[in-house]
């Protein structure tokens, strides 16, 4: 298994960000449609076969109770999901034993050697029920050439503490201090490989039904590029992300920066890619952006989602050509006001549009005027009348205003 450890330094004047061993896992050529508006779990399912994987096709297994030396059948299952995954061919589905927690105590790299799909026959890691989802508690990546792999139904859950390196302003790790608990540093060593992050370098790559958080340490998904290539055609549906980044506060809580700094820099999603499809999915309670767009991306669509309570929702930076539509942006605010847009932008690439989207209640203003995108169509000052977005329950009341926006609803 190869353990793959990078850093990469982002500056755009305004977010500065060190990515430190970016990780990676998306994957998606089947479509797996949910057909509920009443997201308890954000695409659960009651079993494989309504998943689109059913039992029977469980190629190779997974179990706390395993060893990595077994032959990864269901009677002899392998421990780890590093030995489940370089084990898949394409075609191949891998499952995790459902209600299991796994943690291989560094971060997980896979490269093309090890794994990948074929157009049509993706390698596909899952859960063996979907209504009781494994999971990963460290960062898995798909380096540059892992492409056509489907992760689905498995929750992504950093658990605190972990020796996770703190940042100072510029973006750059501070020696000798790391993450101890939500919102606080502490004095301590971090291998160079941690970070709180899934990220993804292949193509056609997709992460779908699954439940990402940071518990509120850092950015959850970034999508970017290694220099040998665009991650391209990737796919992020049915899912919940929250939780990315700490609070943005105006007191430090411990850090070596203000978490006002530190949570500026922390999105649910972070695309730099090419092609990417953002759908479906319910993004909140996110330090900064729901979804940002930079570092040089291009033709991305982000539709049907809904982004509540993030410090901004959509947000265009360099990239060019991206276009949300049919969203539903709502309470956007963070301790920086004026910024806390629910759809705006900072030296937007062109040909960036905005359209069709119900919006309320964004801190600074619905649509950032001048923003440089083009915006037409959006519906503002329009409550959604969530069931209960206290409870992250965003089922919309009959008389909802934004009827036809969101997840899960019937395409316009």
């Amino acid at each position: 298994m190869a353990i793959v450890a990078r850093s990469a330094f982002r500056h755009d004047r305004r977010r500065s960000i060190s990515i430190a061993a970016l990780v990676v896992v998306l994957g998606l050529s089947v479509s797996i449609l949910w057909t509920t508006t009443t997201p308890a779990r954000a695409g659960q399912v009651g079993s494989l076969a309504q998943a689109g994987v059913s039992s029977q096709s469980c190629s190779l297994y997974a179990s706390n109770g395993g060893s990595d030396s077994s032959n990864g059948s269901q009677a002899a299952p392998f421990r780890s999901l590093e030995k489940l995954a370089s084990s898949l061919r394409a075609g191949q589905v891998g499952c995790l034993q459902s209600g299991e927690t796994f943690d291989s105590g560094e971060n997980v790299g896979l490269i093309p050697a090890e794994m990948h799909g074929e157009a049509g026959m993706p390698v596909t890691i899952t859960s063996t029920d979907p209504a009781e989802p494994a999971t990963i508690t460290h960062n898995l990546t798909l380096a540059y050439g892992v492409n056509y792999v489907v992760i689905t139904h498995v929750d992504f859950n950093w658990s605190m503490p972990k020796p996770w390196e703190c940042w100072n302003a510029r973006g750059e790790g501070v020696s000798n201090e790391i993450i101890s608990a939500p919102g606080k540093c502490t004095a301590g060593a971090a291998s160079s490989e941690d970070a709180v992050q899934i990220g993804v370098d292949g193509k056609d790559d997709s992460l779908t039904y699954d439940d990402i958080t940071s518990n509120d340490t850092n950015i959850c998904i970034i999508l970017g590029g290694d220099g040998r290539g665009w991650p391209e055609g990737n796919v992020i549906e049915n899912d919940r992300i929250h939780n990315c980044g700490p609070p943005v506060e105006s007191t430090s809580s411990g850090f070596p920066i203000a978490n006002e700094e530190w949570g500026w820099h922390a999105h649910g999603v972070y695309d730099s890619a090419h092609g990417t499809i953002i759908k479906n999915n319910y993004i909140y309670d996110n330090s900064r952006d729901g979804v940002l767009f930079h570092g040089g991306g291009e033709g991305a669509v982000v539709e049907h989602n809904i982004l509540d309570h993030n410090g901004a929702g959509v947000w265009f930076g360099e990239n060019t050509n991206n276009r949300a539509a049919w969203n539903i942006i709502t309470n956007s605010t963070s301790g920086r006001d004026v910024v806390d847009y629910g759809i705006g932008s900072y030296e937007a690439g062109v040909g960036n549009v905005a359209t069709n989207n119900c919006l309320d209640g964004n801190e600074s203003g619905e649509i950032e005027p001048h923003g440089g995108f083009t915006a037409s169509d959006n519906k503002t000052g329009a409550n959604p009348l969530y069931a209960n977005a206290a409870q992250h329950e965003y089922t919309l009341q009959a008389d909802s205003p934004c009827l036809g926006y969101g997840p899960n609803s019937a395409q316009p």
